[in-house]
């Protein structure tokens, strides 16, 4: 190493005049050495990197042990019929810290998703209808349908009196503009028409159509409903 700057002394904790001079391995983990030192031979032979002119992620390596998840973009040239490279590293700990977090929500969704006793369906809202993308084993033990043949149905032709359809299109409406609805309704289970109390939550992902979550509780006996 040649240069350092103060926010490399500030992300791996040396300082310059401890480091310039030192090999770039000082700063990177036992198990990137070696395909780094082959990574240069190649470089060296052909003139091409793996990494040159990309950006990637991996980890480096600070004075007192800990890794830093950083993201490099490498670049390479020539002068004075020397070869050099430089390196912008940027940490991006709290980028990996919120998808780790993001993750195990997402496994503690799942977990409580696969076991409530109270039927969960995940869907999506599409010009032509709402349509199951995920449904929990509770749901088939309530509604007969295994999640396979419910998957890729719309959930109103599937599971909405015909009836009723027009008054559960204006719910799927309400929920998609106020984000959250509850209301009393009948649908067609295992066991025929039933009462349910059904919650229905929706989200906008950055990308991809609306989703529609709904949690079905069944209603006391003799008390009547309709979405």
């Amino acid at each position: 190493m040649i240069d350092w700057n103060p926010g490399a002394e500030a992300m791996f904790g040396y300082e310059k005049e401890a480091i310039v001079g030192r090999p770039i391995e000082t700063i990177m983990p036992d198990r990137h050495r070696a395909p780094h030192r082959r990574g240069m031979e190649r470089v060296r032979e052909t003139g091409r990197g793996r990494f040159l002119g990309e950006t990637v992620e991996l980890e480096g390596l600070h004075q007192d042990g800990h890794e830093v998840p950083v993201e490099l973009a490498l670049s390479s040239w020539e002068a004075d019929r020397e070869r050099f490279f430089g390196a912008i590293i940027r940490d991006i700990t709290e980028r990996k810290n919120a998808e780790q977090a993001l993750r195990e929500e997402r496994d503690r969704f799942e977990t409580l998703f696969e076991s409530l006793p109270t039927p969960v369906v995940r869907c999506v809202a599409q010009d032509d209808g709402v349509f199951v993308t995920d449904a929990n084993p509770a749901f088939e033990d309530t509604f007969g349908l295994a999640v396979t043949e419910a998957v890729g149905a719309e959930i109103n032709h599937m599971l909405v009196p015909e009836k009723d359809h027009d008054r559960a299109r204006d719910f799927d409406r309400r929920v998609l503009e106020s984000g959250e609805v509850r209301a009393e309704v009948q649908r067609t289970t295992a066991e025929g028409m039933r009462e349910f109390q059904v919650q229905a939550i929706s989200r906008r992902p950055d990308e991809g159509p609306p989703e529609i979550y709904c949690l079905v509780n069944r209603q006391c006996l003799g008390k009547a409903a309709a979405a």
